[in-house]
């Protein structure tokens, strides 16, 4: 068990294994049957999220020490595969459906992506986003779609460099602390399925 909130779980693309994460640090992961296949320590902060890569070899992980780590799933355990991330605080991540591209939204408004198999500098997409901007990749990889604070739904076409509007703002109402605008939509887009918005209010919005 965790020590604390946990924050986040994830099923693996598989669905063979379950992630999960919190207030101490450190990362659990499960199989399908209840038992446990690996818990490490990953950060010194608290763990926001974590997220299998398509193949399942990797997982990204995003903590509050102001760091986004990959780390390599060997049958040996998981090892540290590179820090994707130093001294930048960030909020969401994604992996693309069909190859090694990761996505991350930072609290400063920026969209990172990179490899997840090269140790290298991410790329900065997009600025001016939203801090806590929920993000998906669409299942061609041509789009990354993210939320905004006034609950609308856009996509950065990275080969273009252009954003779209996808959902309009949406002006339903938000239940208690979330009134003040800081909550993100969450988003779905699997593969040969629409993207789905999801709000407090019970709507439900897809695109094709």
């Amino acid at each position: 068990r965790h020590f604390g909130q946990v924050r986040n779980i994830q099923f693996s693309p598989d669905g063979e294994l379950l992630a999960s994460c919190g207030d101490d640090g450190r990362v659990r992961i499960w199989r399908v049957d209840g038992t446990l296949a690996a818990h490490f320590r990953a950060h010194q902060g608290f763990i926001w999220s974590v997220s299998f890569s398509p193949d399942c070899t990797r997982l990204v992980t995003v903590s509050s020490d102001r760091t986004a780590k990959v780390w390599d799933l060997s049958p040996l355990g998981p090892s540290t595969h590179w820090a994707a991330t130093r001294n930048i605080p960030v909020s969401q991540t994604a992996f693309a459906p069909r190859s090694r591209r990761l996505a991350m939204s930072t609290a400063d408004g920026r969209i990172l992506v990179g490899d997840a198999a090269v140790r290298g500098p991410l790329e900065t997409l997009a600025q001016q986003v939203w801090p806590h901007s929920t993000i998906v990749f669409s299942p061609d990889e041509r789009r990354i779609i993210f939320t905004l604070p006034d609950q609308s739904v856009q996509s950065w076409m990275p080969t273009e460099r252009r954003k779209e509007t996808i959902f309009p703002p949406h002006q339903g109402e938000l239940p208690g602390k979330w009134a003040t605008g800081s909550h993100a939509v969450p988003l779905s887009y699997p593969v040969d399925q629409p993207l789905a918005a999801v709000y407090w209010d019970g709507l439900l919005r897809t695109w094709e």
